[in-house]
């Protein structure tokens, strides 16, 4: 933008003239010190008539105003702003923070708030929270204060006072408008006046105010405008404690507990917010669940435990805690999938192997086709099967007085039982379900085919039953074991026969069988280049060009890495960044 770049010109030239006028040593002030700064104001006015709608650029002149201390301009950017932007939150908690931090002024900081909630009031959380915390820090203030002046201990009498009250009676600022109160506004005035004329309790309005009358006040608006909201209501009082009011706050943390006894979430606030231990929260949450019984509460006590378990070690007390917890979830039907996960950790960690197994099955009934289920089921069986052929092969070695490899275990039974028993896992497994547990699945199959080669039968049975819904993960990984364990020629047969069935090969695999074969003693360069050429058509990525460019160099072929180029530069969009990656490989 042209405006920009003049603006630009225009702050260098006045940072210039004012370190040379220090260098040179002049206090005078004259017209031309104020010159720069009119041009640049002028600039950016002109700038604002003709983007009206850029609000980066309505932000960068509210910045250069703050900076500049210009506060008349900038009260009038500000209003001018909110007059464009009104549902724009961010402009109307901008104006509120400098009117209160910068100008002092909480009265006006207050009622941009408050025309900013009868706009948004019931669409924007955000301006909520920030209406409480700056009643909060205002009060903060005034207690500060309070101290400064040491007033805090005077105990005020009961007396009767002729003044304004000193809490605003709040309208009604979610639904109200400006028009509403000033036709009601001699009667509001009329009845403030009877108002004043009362005895004043013990505690007067002037306590209530530091007490956290005011923010409670929004608070309670608030939930009005979004009832049944739990995370908006503690959101709200987790400002409130961090800005000096952790009673109110506390207050309304165990309001929304009684509200919502089944969520965690509330409870996890409770016990932060009474500061305890990591004992004693775990005995508010365990207190919680045995009450309410939900699976909510029974999830976080566990995951409560387990933290306290890898921090303090294995604790008996907190093992024994555990099994109890777990025996219990598991007969109310509290058990989520991590929890069952969790269970099954806890039993392997005690070694506890008739337990481990009976409780796999039992999650996987509860939860049919769970990935991350499945995927620990699968481990267990291949952590199972392992074990019991080192048992077997150890025995077999123990007996022989001399070492032979022939007596080792051959049998190859338990080795194919597992295999489907895993392939009947995947089959099973909803394919809906997050790709990264999906992957960790099918990569222990792959683990069970490093351990067994005939495993691969069945991989490649579901290779070609279904490619396109694999993982690419696996699919690279399912080649990298290919390449190592039996060779480059299966790797290209099984590529070809994947590729026609594939929608889309992934980019992963492609770049490992060119890398695999280039690596090789003697390299089909032929093939390299139908790969490279495959990579290039269905992804277009400078990355894989810039390859395909230096392979040909590498080969000593500059005439095909030169039509490359030429070809790289008509396909990209971006051929001015390749080209410079292109004469930094040249």
């Amino acid at each position: 933008m042209i405006f920009l770049r003049a603006i630009k010109y225009e702050i260098n030239l006045q940072v210039l003239k004012n370190k040379r006028k220090e260098r040179l040593g002049l206090k005078k002030i004259g017209k031309c010190d104020f010159a720069g700064e009119t041009r640049i104001h002028t600039l950016f006015h002109r700038a604002l008539k003709r983007y009206t709608g850029d609000k980066k650029l309505w932000l960068q002149y509210i910045d250069l105003c703050m900076k500049s201390r210009s506060r008349r301009v900038l009260s009038k950017v500000f209003a001018n702003a909110l007059k464009l932007f009104p549902k724009d939150v961010g402009f109307w908690i901008y104006a509120a923070s400098y009117e209160f931090e910068v100008c002092l002024n909480m009265n006006a900081a207050r009622a941009i708030l408050q025309r900013a909630v009868r706009m948004n009031g019931k669409v924007s959380k955000k301006i909520w929270i920030e209406f409480v915390r700056l009643e909060c820090l205002y009060v903060l203030k005034l207690q500060e204060r309070q101290k400064i002046l040491g007033v805090e201990a005077a105990e005020p009498k009961p007396t009767v006072v002729e003044t304004e009250p000193h809490v605003p009676a709040f309208p009604d600022i979610a639904s109200g408008s400006e028009d509403d109160e000033e036709e009601n506004g001699a009667e509001a005035n009329d009845d403030t006046r009877k108002a004043a004329q009362i005895t004043l309790p013990p505690t007067s309005q002037h306590t209530s105010v530091l007490a956290g009358a005011i923010p409670q006040i929004i608070y309670e608006k608030a939930i009005e405008n979004f009832p049944n909201d739990l995370q908006f209501a503690l959101e709200i009082a987790h400002v409130m404690i961090k800005t000096g009011l952790p009673d109110l706050g506390l207050k309304i943390i165990e309001t929304q507990c009684k509200s919502n006894p089944s969520s965690s979430a509330a409870w996890r606030e409770l016990a932060t917010a009474k500061k305890l231990d990591a004992r004693a929260r775990c005995e508010l949450l365990e207190t919680a669940f045995k009450k309410y019984k939900s699976p909510e509460l029974f999830e976080a006590v566990i995951d409560e435990l387990h933290d306290r378990l890898t921090r303090d070690g294995q604790t008996p007390a907190i093992r024994e805690k555990l099994d109890v917890l777990f025996a219990t979830g598991s007969d109310l039907g509290c058990m989520s999938p991590k929890s069952w996960q969790l269970y099954v950790q806890h039993c392997v960690s005690l070694a506890k192997w008739d337990q481990v197994e009976e409780i796999s099955q039992k999650a996987l009934k509860q939860f049919p086709g769970n990935c991350d289920l499945t995927g620990q089921r699968a481990e267990l069986i291949l952590c199972r099967t392992l074990q019991q052929m080192r048992t077997t092969n150890s025995q077999i070695f123990a007996s022989s007085q001399k070492y032979d490899a022939s007596k080792l275990s051959e049998d190859t039974s338990p080795w194919a039982t597992v295999a489907q028993e895993l392939v009947s896992l995947v089959h099973s497994v909803n394919t809906q379900t997050d790709t990264t547990a999906r992957t960790r699945l099918w990569l222990s199959l792959l683990s069970l085919a490093c351990l067994h080669a005939p495993s691969l039968e069945s991989i490649d049975e579901l290779l070609l039953t279904n490619p396109n819904e694999l993982p690419d993960e696996f699919l690279v990984a399912y080649f990298e074991m290919i390449t190592h364990t039996i060779g480059l020629n299966v790797m290209r047969k099984k590529v070809d026969q994947l590729s026609k069935r594939l929608v889309k090969m992934p980019l992963g695999v492609i770049l490992h069988c060119i890398d695999a074969e280039i690596a090789s003693s003697q390299p089909k360069l032929s093939y390299v280049r139908h790969l490279f050429e495959s990579a290039v058509t269905k992804y277009n990525n400078e990355d894989v060009w810039l390859r395909y460019i230096k392979f040909e160099l590498d080969f000593k072929h500059p005439e095909f890495a030169t039509a490359l180029h030429w070809r790289a530069v008509r396909a990209l969009k971006n051929s001015e960044s390749f080209s410079r990656r292109y004469d930094l490989l040249k």
